[in-house]
């Protein structure tokens, strides 16, 4: 014998509020253009594994382009952070 009481309704989890989808979509189009960049950046190393002649100051030396491009990076990068970016009261 089937006894059968009040029914409660399945729980339905609530729309998320306007700003937190907006947030997470930002964030999925961050991830997509990481990963765009990556790929790109992945492919441009494949592409560069040529030897070039770097003159540093005291001696000259012939590593592969796409090491001297990383050096480059990493020095603006390092550069970049070192004078840093202020940020506006507005955010």
């Amino acid at each position: 014998m089937e006894m059968s009481g009040p029914s409660l309704p399945p729980e339905v989890p609530e729309p998320p509020e306007p700003a937190r989808r907006r947030r997470l979509t930002r964030q999925n189009a961050r991830q997509l253009l990481v990963a765009a960049l990556a790929s790109l950046a992945t492919a441009f190393a494949l592409l560069n594994f040529n030897h070039v002649k770097v003159n540093f100051l005291v001696t000259t030396q012939r590593p592969p382009l796409i090491v001297a491009i990383v050096i480059c990076l990493a020095i603006g990068f390092l550069i970049g952070f070192a004078t840093g970016r202020q940020r506006s009261g507005r955010d």
